[in-house]
């Protein structure tokens, strides 16, 4: 038996006979970094969705797909629809990031971060936009940074926030119990 395997074995038994006598460490909070696994479009795959822009301009401009590298990957021309498809090539890595550039000067420019493989729709609105840019901010395109990002959109009024889900009185609430 070699040393590491000693040790394996001397810290299983002191272990088994903490548990038994009852006596548990209180576990140790240690932040660990999660290796980010890279992740493609396996096979081509078409994007789609909607552009909803906050203004009023009639529809029209460009839809493009870039790595996070700034390659471009795709783009499509949207003449009088809000409605876009990109067509992905295989073996894709992500995150892509779409981008919508209206005709009008001055409309804004929107954004859409595509981070799961699994997914193909992508509505791309202000909404997404705030949410990478947040995601962006908080160190990258990651699925775990967007996840956090869109939960940080989320605004609840304190008034709101009750341990039940309820406000004011659970009895009367929606027609009450009573």
């Amino acid at each position: 038996m070699n040393l590491t395997q000693l040790l394996k074995t001397a810290s299983l038994v002191m272990s088994l006979l903490l548990l038994a006598c009852g006596e548990q460490e209180e576990p140790k909070t240690v932040a660990k970094m999660i290796p980010q696994e890279i992740k493609e479009f396996s096979t081509q795959v078409t994007l789609s969705g909607v552009i909803n822009p906050d203004d009023h301009h009639a529809p029209g401009g460009k839809v493009y797909a870039f790595k996070n590298t700034g390659d471009l990957v795709a783009e499509a021309v949207l003449i009088n629809t809000t409605r876009y498809k990109l067509n992905i090539p295989p073996h894709t890595s992500l995150p892509l990031i779409l981008r919508f550039i209206p005709e009008h000067q001055d409309a804004n420019a929107l954004v859409a971060v595509v981070v799961d493989p699994l997914i193909t729709v992508y509505d791309i609105n202000a909404y997404t936009t705030a949410i990478a840019k947040k995601a962006e901010s908080l160190g990258g395109y990651t699925r775990q940074n967007m996840v956090i990002a869109a939960e940080s959109m989320v605004n609840m009024p304190d008034d709101n926030k009750t341990s039940t889900g309820f406000r004011g009185d659970t009895t009367k609430q929606y027609g009450g119990w009573h």
